[in-house]
């Protein structure tokens, strides 16, 4: 049963960068929770049925358990007294970062560490993941190219730059596939020093440049610099095992900058100018406009935000529905700001000082742990990977796709540094019931959990439909499919305010249902929401239906949510006039 969970891990891995979803309209993320999901319950089914099999119930025990129950705590006492329960627990749509997720990755680290009991167990997983880093590089490049020749001008700066396109691959975003490949190039450079024939280094060295081309297509400064620091870590510590491997490397690592520098100073006007566009994009950290001066507005308005709450935070995911109260400024081009794009800002935000404290322990408690393994030739890899992906989040912020994989990592990681960890043990008597009992509980847990994850899918695919028969101008499929999104997935947020905005446009005779625009947006406002349209919607169906009183209000936290749109302004100043 070890054997066949072993497997599992590996091969869910590998599949989760790559997870994407065609027919719904989060194609990116969703997939990945879901599929995080199933293989974090299919791995605790395997070790539930290992339990009874054995009739011994054995968990290692780890030197992270303290600070990651710490951490579970301090989100669950935010979730308690948040703003808004439902997103505290659940996350915002598209995010999904909620206490349950947070619940999820705790798991996916434990159940790492439960499965893989050996440093060649460990390095197994960790190539699972190199192999998937690159897939996912491969077809970010192809990508790329065929972007850049095509509509690379007309793409938004999320996606191009400069006229050309950014690699984003199957993580949806090209932040995100930075975020990736900086926790794994680490381990192919590892690969490259420690292959045991020339076959293997060769193998991992393209790997290696693979990575390195992918991850410097995504034009994401953050994750170029923290893959710096990574690969920095790796070089100073073999530079004494490996010097001449080391030596090749830091050889190849000049010779693509004095290319890059060639290419700037030959570019013509045919061609993709790669080379120039490089050098202009890693120019631009030092702007005064754009991503880092908005981070630095972000920030400086977050310390009122915090300070408010300071003890719990105003819940997980929150950070969108208050930011707007305290913002001083546009600092978005128009674009809502639902994150703080600085982790311990983001904790301090939504979880208060006791979640910071507990975050803070727990990254001490991973420096110490590897400090007592630093002997260890992969545990220094992984560990390079730790450390670039907490550089860059410190400029971004957690979010599941390469989180769930940052977990997984640091599970492995705590393997690959000794000393080995203790085991607890209960025996377990009375085969027969045991094993009843052990199957049962499978077979609820696995099918809840296909249940949920079926219903989740089809609800997204149904909100897709209901986009498309909207674009089409068809609106009653466009609202009935909306609803069959809100059965499915009655938590969601986002498809109540979508279902709220289609019931305030006029049918084919002109009329309004505004009893149902009114409670689809109270719903939505209830669920949570950061658009404040929202609650301009729902001051216009209580406009439309006579609630003066109840359209003011609404109209006052539209405003409250989004002090700088004059539209929400013009509505509250003529529902205020006597």
């Amino acid at each position: 049963m070890s054997k066949l969970a072993a497997g599992v891990l590996y091969v869910g891995a590998f599949l989760l960068p790559l997870a994407y979803f065609p027919d719904t309209y989060d194609r990116f993320v969703l997939p990945k929770l879901l599929l995080a999901t199933l293989l974090a319950v299919t791995l605790l089914a395997l070790h539930l049925l290992g339990w009874a099999i054995r009739g011994r119930i054995e968990i290692r025990r780890t030197p992270l358990d303290g600070p990651i129950i710490a951490v579970l705590a301090a989100a669950s006492l935010a979730a308690i007294v948040s703003i808004n329960r439902n997103v505290a627990v659940f996350g915002m749509y598209l995010r999904y970062e909620g206490l349950l997720t947070l619940l999820l990755y705790a798991g996916l680290y434990w159940l790492t560490v439960q499965t893989i009991t050996s440093v060649a167990g460990a390095r197994a997983l960790m190539r699972a993941l190199l192999a998937s880093a690159c897939a996912v590089s491969v077809f970010g490049i192809l990508q790329w190219i065929a972007a850049s020749l095509t509509v690379g001008p007309a793409l938004s700066p999320d996606f191009g730059f400069l006229g050309l396109a950014r690699a984003y691959a199957t993580l949806g975003n090209p932040t995100l596939l930075g975020a990736f490949l900086v926790l794994t190039l680490p381990l192919a450079l590892f690969e490259y020093l420690e292959g045991a024939s020339l076959a293997a280094r060769l193998l991992a060295l393209n790997a290696t440049l693979v990575i390195a081309l992918a991850l410097g297509l995504t034009f994401v400064r953050s994750a170029w610099l923290a893959a710096l620091l990574g690969v920095v870590i790796v070089l100073a510590v073999f530079a004494r095992r490996r010097p001449r491997a080391v030596l090749l490397f830091v050889g190849l690592g000049a010779l693509a900058g004095v290319l890059t520098v060639v290419g700037v100073l030959l570019s013509g006007t045919g061609g993709l100018p790669l080379g120039s566009t490089f050098l202009q994009r890693l120019l631009s950290i030092g702007s005064s406009q754009g991503s880092v001066s908005s981070r630095l507005h972000v920030w400086a308005d977050s310390v009122p935000l915090i300070m408010s709450r300071p003890l719990a935070g105003y819940g997980l995911d929150t950070f969108g529905i208050v930011f707007q109260r305290f913002a001083t400024g546009v600092w978005a081009g128009g674009f809502v700001i639902d994150k703080a794009h600085a982790e311990t800002v983001q904790i301090a935000a939504t979880e208060g000082a006791l979640g910071l404290a507990a975050y803070v322990w727990l990254l001490v408690s991973i420096g110490r742990a590897f400090w007592r393994g630093r002997a260890a030739p992969l545990g220094i890899a992984a560990f390079a990977g730790l450390v670039g992906y907490q550089a860059w989040v410190q400029v971004n912020f957690s979010w599941l796709p390469v989180a769930a994989i940052f977990w997984i990592v640091l599970g492995a990681a705590v393997v690959a540094w000794p000393p080995a960890m203790p085991t607890s043990s209960v025996e377990v008597r009375w085969l027969l019931p045991r094993l009843a009992i052990s199957i049962i509980a499978v077979i609820v847990l696995i099918a809840a959990s296909l249940r949920a994850v079926v219903q989740s899918h089809d609800a997204d695919a149904h909100f897709l439909a209901a986009l498309g028969a909207e674009a089409r101008g068809d609106l009653p499929t466009a609202r009935a499919e909306v609803d069959l999104a809100r059965e499915l997935a009655d938590t969601q947020g986002r498809y109540a305010f979508e279902a709220g905005r289609l019931a305030l446009i006029a049918d084919a005779s002109g009329h309004v249902d505004w009893p149902t625009a009114r409670e689809d947006n109270l719903a939505a406002t209830r669920l949570g929401t950061y658009y404040s349209v929202a609650y301009y919607n729902l001051a216009l169906a209580d406009q439309g239906l006579g609630r003066r009183q109840e359209a003011i209000a609404a109209a006052r936290s539209a405003v409250e949510m989004d002090p700088s749109s004059a539209s929400n302004r013009a509505l509250l100043s003529s529902l205020d006039r006597p």
